[in-house]
Parts: structure tokens; C-alpha cells; sequence
């Protein structure tokens, strides 16, 4: 009987691992006194929630259930959002943040590969990178969908970690941390919100895609 149980349990941890993708979970950066990067050209809290209200909005087009983990500007902590992602079975996280690119504009995005185990400095993530490891193969396929759909001109890169960071780490979905790099001399006011219309539009498209994808597999 306890054999039994024993398979059943990682019968369902296999079945969650590859649970079909019905939810999107957008992480504006910043919220409250936490302003994030700034320019003359943005306040990475102000556009940042601009930026996720626009990936909802072209979601729910497509019949793509997409929540936020902050609709207003007030402080969220980190914890806090990741407890929302993760009480999900069936979502993604995407991390959404702004800075300044002292070149032309970039894109780049992250995911968390596995932790170094043997760092001291890194032993108490121990539990928290074991939990993430069945996810990193299909955040890397999601980083790859997004960076297939973005334009050639921004440069897109995927990058991934082998030390944890606040939007990334803790979280049991495919997650990526995606990190727009906005230049002060290329862009106008305008220029930005075209921007982002474009890039908000393209991760939609790429979100779309992987879900689909997800679902033949």
C-alpha cells in the first residue's frame, strides 16, 4: 500500500510538471516607493505597468486568461508575487522590466538555469533551485519563442543564470525575465509608447504560440 502511494505522488508531480498552459502571470517591475530604473524618457514602475495592462489587454483577444500581480502603483513583495504565480498549475511568468541602454535599443531575456550547489553562498537556495529544475527546459523554450517573434533590430538575447535573481527565483511554471533597454538619444516620448504597442503585441503573438504548443505535446 505504501508502494502505492509512493507512485501515485510522483505520478502527480509528473502530471503538474507537464500541465497544459492555460494562465499567463505578468510581473510589472517596481510598485509604491520602489521606482526602479529611471530615465528621461521613463519611470521603470510607471511604464513597466503600462507595459503588462498591454500584454493583458492583447491576451484577452486571443482568449488568454491573464492576471497582473499589481494593477495600480503600490509596493507588492517579492514573496508575495511569487505566492500568486505559484498557487497556479497551469501558468507561465513573465517579468517584465525597463532600463536605460547607454547604446541602441536591446532586449534581453533571463531564465534560471541550475544553481551551483556547491556555493556556499548559495546552499540555502538549495530547495528552491530543486523545485525550479523540472521548469528550466520550458522557460528556455519560452525565452526562444519570445526572442523567435521580437524584431531582428533590438537585438534580443537569451541569458541563462546560474545565480538566482528576485523575479526569477521560487517560481514552480516556465518563467522568463524579460529586460527592455530603452536608449535616451534613439527615442522620443513617442517613440516609447510605439515601442512598447510593438513589443507588447509581439510577446502576445510568442505567448500564444508556446501555449499552443504546450497543448500538442
Amino acid at each position: 500500500m505504501k508502494k502505492a502511494w509512493i507512485f501515485l505522488f510522483i505520478a502527480l508531480v509528473s502530471l503538474s510538471t507537464h500541465a497544459k498552459i492555460r494562465k499567463v502571470v505578468v510581473n510589472p517591475a517596481g510598485g509604491g516607493n520602489d521606482f526602479g530604473a529611471h530615465s528621461r524618457l521613463f519611470v521603470e514602475k510607471e511604464i513597466s505597468l503600462r507595459f503588462a495592462k498591454k500584454i493583458q489587454s492583447l491576451n484577452k483577444k486571443n482568449r488568454i486568461d491573464t492576471t497582473l500581480t499589481r494593477f495600480e502603483d503600490y509596493p507588492v513583495h517579492a514573496n508575495d508575487r511569487i505566492a500568486l504565480v505559484n498557487q497556479e498549475t497551469d501558468a507561465i511568468w513573465i517579468s517584465v522590466h525597463f532600463s536605460k541602454a547607454f547604446g541602441p535599443n536591446q532586449i534581453t531575456l533571463y531564465t534560471l538555469g541550475d544553481i551551483p550547489s556547491s556555493s556556499i553562498e548559495s546552499n540555502y537556495l538549495i530547495p528552491i533551485e530543486k523545485a525550479h529544475r523540472p521548469w528550466i527546459s520550458r522557460s528556455t523554450l519560452l525565452a526562444d519563442e519570445i526572442i523567435q517573434t521580437l524584431s531582428p533590430e533590438l537585438d534580443p538575447k537569451h541569458i541563462t543564470l546560474s545565480t538566482p535573481v528576485e523575479s526569477l527565483y521560487g517560481i514552480n511554471h516556465p518563467a522568463v525575465m524579460i529586460d527592455c533597454q530603452l536608449s535616451d538619444t534613439a527615442l522620443t516620448p513617442q517613440g516609447v509608447e510605439n515601442l512598447i504597442d510593438d513589443l507588447a503585441e509581439r510577446i502576445s503573438i510568442a505567448t500564444k504560440t508556446f501555449i499552443r504548443k504546450e497543448k500538442k505535446l
